[in-house]
């Protein structure tokens, strides 16, 4: 549209340069009209933008609100993908309207309410690894500086959609039913707990990989060969002939054989499955270009069926190697690796983690662990990168 109001013009005042000669206010007249038109295209793409954002932002504003419709989004459900989506059209939007707008303080207030559910979908994973079932179970010694972090990032997005109707115009009105304040209350305790105690966090604790001990070999002990006394030759003095007393041979002791006790070797269960898990999924083979995900995972799905002793682990690994996978190629720098990997650890690893966590056995138990405290960290830094992002176009 813009660019046949474009063409109209152009022509228009082509036309009113050759006839200015005979009609001088034609000229004038074309000046007006420019200026209208400019006007007119800058109203079509306002129109658009806000269409769009209406189409966008109200489905999750009616959940909220409790309005009983069919168009509603729970906000707990978006994606990181989304989440940056929906930011980067408010960024478009504060570009095509002004704060004296009706609907800016609006627009201006999903912002920051996504920021706040980014935030919550992160510690909730940070609360998801910790394992406290109540917040009296948090305590000092199982909380890392990562955690810290999120809830008090978590703390300071709650204050921001708190205050906001303090800083925002007259006449606005938060557009949710219900109190943030009760919805969150849970996840706000926790948060507040495990800021208290800052001051006793040192370090993030780490799993280490469980690994066969090691049992040393038993020797027998040492027996001296015990050698008979030297006897000296039994010479007789000159004396009258008489008969010598007879004298028993020495016979050295008896020292019975020690064999050392039988250890069996600790090793994990010789089955299919662990010796596929040992030769294909190791850092080497998910970063080799040659490497086939889905070939490799269906191939390691038939060397396993549910009535193995070690099924939860064999899942928990289908989950994750492709999250590794991608997890390998963001530490690589590789473009799009990003979103691939945050897919990956939302809807394959963790749905499956939350499945089989409380049945894991060891050696796999505390390994699956440490990668889902590795994951959750690697998973936050891309958030932090994307909001960083956000914040640069914005600015």
């Amino acid at each position: 549209m813009k660019k046949v109001l474009v063409m109209f013009v152009a022509l228009s005042w082509h036309f009113g340069i050759t006839a200015s000669a005979s009609l001088p206010v034609l000229s004038q007249e074309l000046d007006i009209l420019i200026v209208e038109l400019n006007d007119l295209s800058g109203q079509l793409l306002a129109d658009a933008s806000e269409k769009k954002m209406n189409l966008i932002i109200l489905p999750f504003f009616n959940w909220f609100s409790g309005i009983n419709t069919t168009n509603k989004k729970n906000p707990n459900t978006l994606t990181s993908d989304q989440i940056a989506e929906y930011n980067r059209l408010f960024i478009k939007y504060t570009k095509i309207y002004g704060s004296g707008d009706e609907l800016y303080d609006y627009y201006n207030f999903g912002k920051i309410f996504l920021t706040f559910i980014n935030k919550v979908n992160i510690f909730n994973v940070d609360l998801f690894v910790l394992g406290a079932k109540d917040v009296n179970e948090v305590v000092a010694s199982k909380l890392s500086q990562s955690i810290l972090t999120h809830a008090t990032d978590y703390m300071a997005a709650f204050s921001l959609c708190m205050d906001f109707p303090k800083t925002a115009q007259k006449g606005f009105k938060k557009p949710f039913s219900y109190s943030l304040r009760d919805v969150y209350a849970e996840i706000t305790a926790f948060a507040q707990k495990i800021i208290s105690f800052k001051n006793q966090i040192v370090v993030s604790p780490v799993v280490p990989l469980v690994t066969p001990p090691v049992v040393p070999l038993v020797t027998p002990p040492v027996v001296p060969l015990v050698t008979p006394p030297v006897v000296p030759l039994v010479t007789p003095p000159v004396v009258p002939p008489v008969t010598p007393p007879v004298v028993p041979p020495v016979t050295p002791p008896v020292v019975p054989l020690v064999t050392p006790p039988v250890v069996p070797p600790v090793t994990p269960p010789v089955v299919p499955a662990h010796s596929f898990i040992l030769k294909n999924f190791g850092d080497s083979q998910l970063s080799s270009s040659s490497f086939d995900l889905t070939a490799s995972l269906e191939a390691f799905r038939k060397t396993y069926t549910q009535s193995d002793v070690f099924y939860s682990e064999y899942e928990m690994w289908a989950a994750y190697v492709p999250t590794r996978y991608w997890e390998l190629k963001l530490l690589a720098g590789e473009a799009k690796a990003a979103n691939a990997f945050s897919f990956t650890y939302l809807n394959v690893f963790t749905p499956a983690y939350t499945k089989n966590s409380n049945s894991l056995s060891d050696p796999y138990a505390a390994q699956l662990v440490a990668m889902a405290l590795e994951f959750s960290v690697a998973y936050a830094i891309v958030q932090l990168d994307a909001i960083k992002n956000d914040n640069e176009l914005y600015g």
